[in-house]
Formats: C-alpha cells, sequence, structure tokens
C-alpha cells in the first residue's frame, strides 16, 4: 500500500479588497470582502481560514463568509487575519467609508455641479435652476445664463423668465423688457403646444 501524507502550505501573504472595489456604502447595504492568501510561490491557497475584524462594531457587523453589513455612517478599518504557522498571524487592512443617503446625494450633487461649471457652454434655464438649489454663487450662473427671447414666443419669453428667476434678477425688468407682460400680452392660454404653454404657466407661478 501507498501512504500520503497531506501537509499544510503555509501562508505567505495575504491580500484584501471589497466587491466593486467600492470606497463607501450606504446605510443598510451589504457587501463582500475577500481574502486572498498565498504561498511562497505567489499560488493561492484555496479555502483559507480567514478571521475578519472591524475597527469599530457599532458602525457595521462582518460574518464568517466576509459578508459586511453598514450600520451606521462612519469610517472603518477591516482587517483580514489569517495564521502562518503556531506563533505568527498575518493581516491585512482595507478602508471603507459608511454613509448615508443623504450625504451619497449631496456627493452626487456636487460632483454634478462641478462638471458643469467646468463646462464653458452657457446654461440652459433648467441647469440655473439646479445650480440655485445646490448653492452655486449667483454671479456665477448670471455669467453663464443663455438668453432664449432672440426669436419672441411663448416658449421663449417663459424660458427667460424662469432664467431671471434663476439668477435673482425681475422678469419685468430683464434685458430691458417686461417679459412677465409681453407673455400676458400675447394670449398664452390659447397656444396649441402643450410644452409651451406648461412653460407659461410654471415660469407665471414662479
Amino acid at each position: 500500500s501507498v501512504e500520503i501524507n497531506v501537509v499544510d502550505v503555509e501562508p505567505h501573504s495575504i491580500d484584501i479588497r471589497i466587491h466593486g472595489d467600492i470606497t463607501q456604502l450606504e446605510v443598510g447595504n451589504k457587501t463582500i470582502v475577500y481574502a486572498d492568501v498565498l504561498d511562497a510561490g505567489n499560488e493561492k491557497i484555496e479555502n483559507p481560514k480567514i478571521e475578519w475584524k472591524i475597527s469599530s462594531t457599532d458602525l457595521a457587523s462582518i460574518d464568517e463568509e466576509g459578508v459586511l453589513t453598514a450600520l451606521r455612517p462612519g469610517n472603518i478599518i477591516i482587517t483580514a487575519l489569517v495564521k502562518k504557522n503556531e506563533t505568527e498571524t498575518l493581516s491585512k487592512n482595507i478602508n471603507l467609508r459608511i454613509i448615508t443617503r443623504e450625504e451619497k446625494i449631496k456627493e452626487a450633487l456636487e460632483e454634478v455641479k462641478d462638471g458643469i461649471i467646468a463646462n464653458p457652454d452657457k446654461y440652459e434655464y433648467t441647469t440655473a435652476m439646479g445650480l440655485r438649489l445646490t448653492g452655486t454663487n449667483v454671479d456665477d450662473i448670471a455669467g453663464k445664463a443663455s438668453k432664449y427671447s432672440y426669436w419672441p414666443n411663448t416658449n421663449t419669453r417663459a424660458k427667460d423668465i424662469m432664467m431671471a428667476i434663476s439668477i435673482d434678477k425681475d422678469p419685468r425688468d430683464y434685458h430691458d423688457k417686461n417679459y412677465v407682460q409681453e407673455i400676458l400680452d400675447s394670449d398664452f392660454y390659447s397656444e396649441e403646444n402643450p410644452e409651451w404653454l406648461a412653460n407659461a404657466i410654471i415660469a407665471l407661478d414662479m
């Protein structure tokens, strides 16, 4: 008979990564943290015994399979540990920021705002209104505000009214015109284009 001796492979290094390479996770969501353990020949060791630790267990939890659940906002350090031998342990850390839905939305808006401001194109009235909601300086918006009523009609007058309001200007005295009176005098309510009519109603209601 042949006797076969199974020799345990000694871990040489450990690496850690988060699914999708994310750096932040929203409260209430889950993700998976992976640990890759390599031997001295840089071969991956299958099914290593990993111990998981989190710097702040009130902010997140993690189970034996590396499934992490975000509990509260804050910054955490995730640590994966594996025994190299009876006296040594290998470990690797990775950082993760846990955020609220409000923080995520705010950061997304800031990213969009920065992209719009960096664009040299003139602002549409909808862009101007959106930038005001993000707290952008009015003067910065006004410097790139579009003017619509080169060809006056119900729609262009409505857009100029909304643009004026977006940049703290009086639509009754904007570009030396009273756009409110012009749109009222135009019998806008008989407008057949539903989009133009809707814009006129919104503009006059602002």
